[in-house]
């Protein structure tokens, strides 16, 4: 591990990344479902 502001900058990106895609995809329903959970 690097001592340094490297290291939690990188987890906090890769984190907010994931977060993004993840809210990406639960605004968005997957073109598979079409709506098949209602």
């Amino acid at each position: 591990m690097s001592a340094g502001p490297d290291g939690p900058a990188h987890q906090f990106s890769s984190l907010l990344l994931a977060f993004d895609y993840i809210e990406r995809d639960l605004a968005a329903p997957p073109p598979g479902s079409g709506g098949g959970l209602r």
